[in-house]
Formats: C-alpha cells, structure tokens, sequence
C-alpha cells in the first residue's frame, strides 16, 4: 500500500501527531513511557549585563530551541544516574545506521555525525526504523498502536541484529502525519538505556520533531546527539549556577558599596582641605597676635603681683 508521500524538508507537523510512547527493554520488562567620573554607572551596566546573560543561560537549560509548532516539551528529564560505557567494539556494523523505505531521510552525511557521537560516548550503536506499517497494518487503531508498535520493534531487532548492544529507534507514521516512536535496547545496553535515558530520548526527539528549521536528518541525529551527552553525566541543578551568579553579584554590590562610601570619604576631606586654604592668612595671624598678646598680658600680672609681694 504505502504513504506515497514526499519528503518533507520542513517537519512542522503540528498536533497532528498522537505523540510518543515508551521505550521497552529487549528480552524482558514491560513497556514503559517516556557616576562622577563614571565607575557606577559602568559597574550597574556589568551587573545588569551578569544578570541578563545568566538568565538567558538558565532559561535556555528549560525551554527548547526553534521556532516549531505544535505541542513540544519545555523540559528534558534529567540524568540522576552515573553509567559506564561499553566498549567500542560491542555493537557490530554490519546493518546500516537507519532503515528508510519512505525516503524521510535522504542526506546520510547530515544524520551520522549525532549517531556516531552517541555510539562514541556510550559504546551503543543506534539504528532508525522508519514505516508506515505494522505487520502491515496500515490503519492502527490508536488506543492500540503503542502496544502494537512495542511487539513489532521487538521482531524488528531480532530481524536485524545478532548482538544485544544496539539501541533501535521504531518511528512509524501514517499518510496524516500522526506517529508513534518506540525505542528497544539490546540486553547488553539496559544498565545506559534505562527508563531514565529513554526517557531522556524521547524528550529529545520530541522537542527537534516539532522544530520547523530542521531537516528529518538534523531532527535525528541531534536527537541522539544530545541524548549522549546528557545521560552520559548527571545534570546539574539549573539552581547551582544561578547560586554562583547571585554570589558573584553580592561581592559586586558589596565592592561597589566600598568604593562608593571611600569616594565619599575623598571628597569629604578634600572639601575640608579646601576650605581651610580658602581661609585668609590675617585671620591666622590676628589669632595668633590675640593669643601672644593674652599670654603677655598674664606673664605681666604674674610679675606685677611677685613684686607687690616683695
């Protein structure tokens, strides 16, 4: 039967899509889802310049990239767990890094380099298998197509691979461009690809699929690029960084404190400086004359009553 549809080079969907369902480990378990002299004023502009950038950064951490329409999720699970990778050779190459017949991807050099980075950091080689059917069933009822799907991408591993260190991504879409994804890993690979870690792809996978500037190919491969990445170390708290910032801004301010208060102190003694040399020299003089003239006055009163004495 088949989609007879032509390649997309602009993915947005919309809410077309019935979304994504869960991963499901190979050979067991159950399916599971996924101033003055301008200082102050150069000193408010770098802490207003700290504040923005660090925002933008914390933000950015939250809320996904590209103008895609369509429900995408503003978050990706994090990674809370420490795994190890396999080795290099664990996974043999002897299948093709994606199976097409509906012709989505059609340039390999812009899908490999996010497949090789995640076979790179976690010694597990990805494959994608795209299709419009199940068992050739064209029409799956929806209620039914996750389960559906779990069933046929487990066949569809055991068809392709000999080894357990594969992690097979199943896409299946119909001619109205709804979908669902579901993701088996070999049994060598569930201490990486764990439900966390599925989880972690398929949040990615959703976020690129609904982003309209990227090409099947980018969608992809950044997909399992990020994913990589992120279950390959545990996530950082988006609090931490915005702990260090506020800290950085504290000793701004209390620096900029210091310095306002010693700028002051200047200006206080340079304007009692001032005023005491703006003072006339005969005023300096006239008290100093005043003065001489009282002690004179009193050293005579002390000799006048010595002799009266006498």
């Amino acid at each position: 039967m088949g989609m007879g549809m032509r390649r997309r080079r602009r993915w947005g969907w919309g809410m077309g899509g019935w979304g994504m369902g869960g991963g499901m480990h190979r050979g067991g378990g159950g399916m599971h889802r996924g101033g003055g002299c301008g200082c102050s004023s150069i000193i408010i502009l770098l802490l207003f310049v700290v504040l923005i950038a660090s925002m933008v950064s914390f933000f950015s951490n939250l809320s996904f990239g590209g103008g895609g329409s369509g429900f995408a999720p503003t978050t990706v699970t994090r990674s809370t767990v420490v795994r190890e990778p396999l080795e290099r050779n664990a996974a043999n190459d002897n299948v093709p890094l994606f199976t097409d017949p509906l012709g989505f991807i059609q340039n390999e050099t812009r899908l490999t380099p996010g497949l090789n980075n995640f076979r790179q950091a976690t010694g597990l080689r990805p494959h994608i298998y795209i299709t419009d059917n199940v068992n050739g069933n064209f029409n799956v009822v929806p209620n039914a197509a996750q389960q559906q799907l779990a069933e046929y991408a487990q066949t569809v591993y055991s068809r392709l691979f000999t080894d357990e260190a594969h992690v097979l991504l199943v896409l299946w879409v119909d001619d109205s461009y709804r979908y669902r994804v579901d993701v088996v890993t070999g049994n060598r690979g569930q201490s990486i690809m764990d439900a966390e870690a599925r989880d972690i792809l398929l949040d990615f996978f959703q976020r690129n699929w609904y982003n309209d500037r990227l090409d099947p190919e980018e969608v992809f491969s950044r997909t399992f690029d990020s994913t990589g990445t992120r279950i390959m170390s545990v996530t950082r708290s988006p609090w931490i960084p915005v702990m260090v910032v506020a800290g950085i801004l504290l000793i701004l301010f209390l620096l900029f404190t210091w310095w306002k208060r010693k700028q002051e102190q200047k200006n206080l003694e340079a304007e009692q400086t001032e005023r005491i040399l703006s003072q006339s020299l005969d005023t300096f003089g006239s008290e100093t004359s005043d003065a001489a003239s009282q002690l004179a006055q009193e050293y005579n009163e002390g000799d006048e009553g010595d002799n009266n004495e006498n």
